[in-house]
């Protein structure tokens, strides 16, 4: 009888808490059936601020070591499952590129951008992080308000060395700055009080 009410009592809070561990559920079969993420992969996760290392998919949740702080980040599947998932495959035949943003001012010229940008490269590569390779791209992404958008595109030497490399490129461009007469500081917006911006000798 004892024996009875217990599997009664298990039977009757899964039934009433399915809300909330079916759709994980569902979530981690597709996920383990799809096989696209699989136990050691480099994901990255915008909507999580999730870049880590697949460490299981469990039934429920999906464990991520965390590269930045090296912690374990356990997700819902269905968060995992709904979201979009940039897996950093190590044997796409082009290698596994990444990017960065930079704003550099309209007074710059395009060729001057590309010099500075190439030579921020040159020096990561000297580092062994990138892939000579698959080279870089330089590219124009958006002119906003305080300046320009510019993109460095290159080929990652390991997916695990991600955060390593980002943060290798962004200290190499800030100490080549004055080598190259650019600044990536950009000015702050000025407005007045009645809401109209300053015009020439204002």
């Amino acid at each position: 009888l004892q024996t009875t009410s217990v599997i009664g009592f298990v039977a009757l809070f899964l039934f009433a808490s399915k809300e909330y561990w079916a759709g994980d559920f569902l979530s981690g079969i597709i996920l383990i059936g799809q096989g696209r993420i699989e136990r050691g992969d480099v994901i990255r996760i915008k909507e999580e601020g999730v870049e880590g290392i697949v460490l299981q998919i469990r039934a429920l949740q999906t464990v991520v070591r965390d590269l930045v702080d090296g912690h374990d980040v356990i997700l819902p599947n269905y968060k995992v499952q709904n979201a979009r998932v940039d897996v950093l495959k190590t044997d796409l035949a082009r290698g596994i590129r990444n990017h960065l943003d930079f704003i550099i001012g309209y007074d710059v010229p395009t060729s001057a951008v590309n010099d500075y940008l190439k030579a921020v490269w040159e020096k990561v590569l000297e580092q062994g992080l990138v892939e000579e390779e698959g080279g870089f791209v330089v590219g124009l992404k958006e002119c906003g308000d305080h300046g320009v958008r510019w993109r460095l595109l290159y080929t990652l030497k390991s997916p695990r060395r991600l955060i390593e490399t980002k943060d290798a490129i962004r200290e190499v461009a800030f100490d080549l700055q004055q080598d190259h007469g650019i600044e990536l500081s950009t000015p702050t917006t000025i407005r007045f009080p009645d809401g109209h911006f300053p015009g020439p000798g204002e």
